[in-house]
């Protein structure tokens, strides 16, 4: 099973999965960058997870929905 955490902060957000063989994968994005994507912490799950055909799944699985004080979502 893939696991996911996001840190989530002003400048970056990391993004640190957990493939089902135990490897880690990190990602570091620019928290804001609204030319690109409107939320960093759905983008780099997006981009990790779509890379192992995950995404449709994960969408039904995540656990935890934060509202970040910017108004966007954050997944945890």
């Amino acid at each position: 099973m893939w696991q996911f955490w996001v840190d989530s902060g002003g400048t970056f957000t990391d993004i640190v999965a957990k493939t089902p063989s135990g490897d880690l994968k990190t990602r570091k994005l620019p928290s804001e960058n609204p030319e690109a994507y409107q939320d960093a912490s759905v983008h780099g799950i997006r981009a990790r997870s779509a890379v192992a055909g995950l995404w449709q799944r994960l969408c039904g699985r995540i656990r935890t929905l934060v509202r970040d004080r910017r108004g966007g979502c954050a997944l945890r």
